[in-house]
């Protein structure tokens, strides 16, 4: 049986001499002294945490629902702070774990239950709803798998014609498809957004073991620190497509991994079947238009020329095909100014509720949530210049950068594509910290289980 061990063991300070170990224990310690100093002046002025951190929205009610939340972030900087003083006191050898063996499968297996319970949960706290219309939706692509008929049809053309998200109907056909199954349209949806889940971390495990060479056995740790990721234990189960977002962008990632190790064109007529995809699942999608040819272009730069056919191949491929696909599909349905008045209400065009989450604030919060510990391990010892790691760098800053300009929510649901490729760019140092000092590996997994469970159980989640 393959276990999670944490080992009774001081973690020495691997290449730096004693002094320097010692000065960097001690400051790790006094950051976190001052940190949670820091956080419980919040929870003591709470008027002014609420004040610095609100989003300036017209509506009363979303006023009301976001300042409880603000309020709790401290509790979360106090948690934050804690951790630097173990982690420094840790490395010093002035700390210890007890001797405790777990099989790994055994706390993957405990995560993804805790998930599921903090989701139904978060769920629950927001009204149990089915936002967007997609259960609607679903229910008439339902009627027409079980009813076919002249009436079923026209009433799925009225209600498609007159709602605004009929440029994304894959997510509502699978629920219906599953709703043959369940007999339960919300049920339905949790399910799809579970098996989606499941099916990315597959996805991860494989890209780790086919392209990162991870053993499959130790591939499981990565597998616990994604499902323990905040934005992913919430998505597991609450009916919002951003799962199957997630699913798709990371096939994306992993066809980009094996277009650099064959260069085959299967790999690009993939592609364009998972950006059309992607698209026909939420406006998002839309964001995987310049994976491979950005991709291709890099690539080609790092190899001293470039390869212009290639790189027409893969704007064809990966962006102009999805483009004529969904666009064919808008035109011959009459669905277009629905997905202009989609993008419009979006914040795109116009000054909306919606537009005044598309704030720096907001996007500092959502980073730091979404990155955790990732974002100083992916900047360590020349990470980014991996080979390996071009393809989920490529992902993760265009996402970013795509976010930026246009103009999305900054909601952390929106960053939820980016864990698995987040997982990949570190799992070089990860590997380094699991072979050096493995009892330091187990301490980041606990704490990432112990800190995003903390930010779903104070409903911190945007």
């Amino acid at each position: 049986m393959t276990r999670f061990i944490i080992r009774e063991r001081a973690v020495p300070e691997r290449n730096r001499g004693p002094v320097m170990g010692s000065v960097r224990s001690n400051w790790t310690v006094v950051s976190g002294v001052l940190v949670s100093l820091l956080g419980a002046a919040g929870v003591v002025w709470r008027e002014a945490v609420i004040a610095f951190l609100a989003t300036p929205y017209s509506s009363g009610l979303r006023r009301l629902r976001e300042e409880p939340r603000l309020a709790r972030y401290p509790v979360l900087v106090i948690f934050v702070g804690v951790s630097l003083i173990i982690l420094g006191l840790f490395r010093s050898g002035k700390f210890r774990f007890p001797a405790v063996r777990l099989p790994r499968r055994t706390l993957l297996l405990a995560v993804i239950a805790l998930g599921m319970v903090l989701s139904i949960r978060e769920w629950r706290y927001f009204g149990s709803p089915v936002w967007d219309g997609y259960g609607e939706f679903s229910r008439h692509f339902y009627l027409l798998l079980v009813q076919p008929g002249p009436d079923t049809l026209a009433a799925f053309r009225t209600f498609t014609r007159g709602y605004i998200h009929s440029g994304s109907p894959l997510a509502p056909f699978l629920i219906a498809l599953l709703n043959l199954l369940f007999r339960d349209i919300t049920l339905s949806y949790m399910v799809l957004m579970f098996l989606s889940t499941l099916g990315t971390a597959f996805l991860l495990k494989k890209t780790l073991v086919r392209f990162w060479r991870i053993p499959s056995a130790l591939s499981l740790d990565y597998l616990i620190l994604f499902f323990s990721h905040c934005a992913v234990m919430r998505s597991l189960l609450f009916p919002q497509t951003d799962a199957l977002g997630m699913f798709w962008s990371t096939l994306l990632i992993y066809l980009g991994c094996a277009y650099l190790g064959e260069r085959r064109d299967r790999c690009l007529l993939y592609s364009a079947f998972v950006v059309t995809a992607a698209a026909l699942t939420k406006a998002n999608g839309f964001f995987l238009l310049p994976f491979f040819p950005v991709l291709c272009f890099l690539a080609s730069l790092r190899e001293g020329r470039l390869r212009r056919r290639e790189l027409l191949k893969t704007v064809l491929f990966g962006a102009v095909l999805p483009i004529a696909v969904f666009s064919l599909y808008i035109w011959r349905f009459g669905y277009l100014d629905n997905l202009l008045r989609e993008i419009s209400l979006r914040g795109v065009a116009g000054a909306t509720d919606i537009r005044t989450d598309h704030n720096l604030k907001l996007f500092i919060i959502s980073t730091l949530l979404t990155f955790q510990f990732h974002l100083r391990l992916i900047w360590k010892r020349g990470n980014l210049k991996r080979s390996g790691n071009l393809p989920p760098v490529v992902f993760v800053v265009t996402t970013i950068l795509l976010l930026v300009l246009g103009s999305a929510t900054f909601f952390l649901r929106r960053f939820l594509p980016l864990v698995p490729p987040l997982l990949l760019i570190s799992s070089a140092n990860l590997e380094r910290i699991r072979r050096g000092d493995p009892s330091l590996f187990n301490l980041l997994a606990i704490w990432t289980i112990a800190f995003n469970g903390l930010v779903l159980w104070l409903h911190l989640y945007y």
